[in-house]
């Protein structure tokens, strides 16, 4: 997850030239298409520990984005109050979610939800960043 933070800031500034939207972009797409991997592939096995890794630097890498775009769309004078409420959201749709996805999975008895959920939330992500773009 931390390789990816890192690579996101560079692929960002170095590849895209600081269009951070686009990195995210990017790097969701593909951590959608790897948790759709992820929901066909058989458990255990280096297949499935290479995808899992594949998807944690996917989904996690495009955070130093986030955080970084509060200045670019909001000035030097709001970014903290931007940051701030970002990182409000942040934890309150994690605090929120988490545990409904866990109950979700109790119920159906399928823990193998969780990777269709996650492809769709980084495919959301990657709409939203798109429209932020603009």
């Amino acid at each position: 997850m931390a390789l990816g933070a890192i690579s996101n800031s560079w692929v960002s500034d170095v590849l895209f030239d600081s269009r951070r939207f686009v990195a995210i972009i990017v790097y969701m797409v593909i951590a959608a298409l790897v948790a759709l991997a992820l929901s066909q592939a058989a458990p255990g096995g280096v297949p499935s520990l290479v995808l899992m890794f594949m998807c944690g630097f996917f989904v996690f890498g495009p955070a130093s984005s986030f955080w970084a775009l509060c200045p670019d769309l909001f000035g030097r004078r709001l970014s903290g109050a931007a940051t701030g409420v970002l990182n409000c959201w942040s934890y309150a749709c994690a605090g929120l979610g988490e545990p409904m996805i866990g109950r979700l999975m109790d119920v159906t008895g399928d823990t193998g939800l969780i990777f269709p959920l996650v492809a769709g939330l980084c495919a959301a992500s990657a709409v939203f960043a798109a429209v932020i773009g603009r």
